[in-house]
């Protein structure tokens, strides 16, 4: 199909997850925060394209509250002029649906003090309404307890007739361990380790995250430092996902 979307998705699974989700920089599509807290998103466009781009958040379980002094999510001046885009307003689900499905979940999420949040009652996932083309997306994001497993997912395809609320894509792993594999924090899960030990901050503590996705060339940062680079057009690539757990999904995160 000649459209792609970004999925930025929000998953808890042993931990809570909310999302106060800022900005974003014109890209694929996102999905994937389990077992955390999520706020200021945003994403920056490069350029609108031909690709539709949307984000994606899957729900597990209990999210806990932001303080309620938290502002809600603005753009400054520069950063309107610098392209980029909130994917979350900080007062309503405008923008937001239920994955494979054509309007926000009745439950499992609500929004309240400034952030999108996670209730565990099986809502699904959600997903951005827009797309959009090369992007970069920047967000910060919190583990809440021990074990918390969540991520992004970017490149997503959601499946016609499917009810459930999954859409494969590639995810930047959100992972409270210490181990370092293709499954670890930082890591596209199931396909590339980090290329350097990421340095997340102490549980209950903010940790800032970006992924970088021009013409192929991905990468994944963590509070300031680039863990992760590859080329998700390349050989190496299609081998990764031929020997992954997505390799019988079709066009698996080659959407261009």
């Amino acid at each position: 199909k000649g459209s792609l979307k970004i999925a930025f998705q929000l998953s808890t699974f042993s931990g809570a997850g909310q999302s106060a989700a800022r900005q974003a920089k014109a890209g694929k599509s996102f999905t994937g925060l389990h077992g955390i807290q999520l706020k200021r998103q945003k994403m920056k466009t490069y350029r609108i394209s031909s690709i539709p781009v949307v984000l994606t958040m899957m729900c597990f379980v209990l999210a806990s509250g932001v303080n309620a002094k938290e502002q809600v999510n603005v753009l400054t001046e520069q950063e309107r002029e610098a392209g980029w885009i909130l994917l979350f307003d900080g007062q309503s689900s405008k923008g937001w649906r239920g994955v494979n499905k054509s309007a926000f979940p009745e439950r499992g999420w609500q929004v309240e003090a400034g952030s999108i949040q996670c209730t565990g009652d099986k809502g699904g996932s959600i997903i951005t309404t827009e797309t959009y083309g090369n992007f970069e997306l920047v967000w910060e994001w919190k583990l809440v307890r021990p074990g918390a497993n969540s991520g992004v997912k970017y490149f997503v395809n959601e499946r016609p007739g499917d009810t459930g609320g999954y859409g494969f894509g590639i995810e930047y792993q959100l992972l409270d361990s210490p181990a370092k594999n293709k499954t670890s924090l930082g890591s596209a899960y199931d396909l590339y380790a980090t290329a350097s030990d990421p340095q997340p901050r102490a549980l209950g503590q903010w940790n800032h995250s970006r992924i970088v996705s021009q013409d192929g060339k991905v990468e994944h940062w963590l509070n300031g430092a680039k863990i992760l680079a590859y080329d998700r057009f390349s050989d190496e690539f299609k081998q990764r996902v031929a020997q992954s757990k997505f390799k019988n999904t079709r066009q698996f995160g080659l959407h261009k």
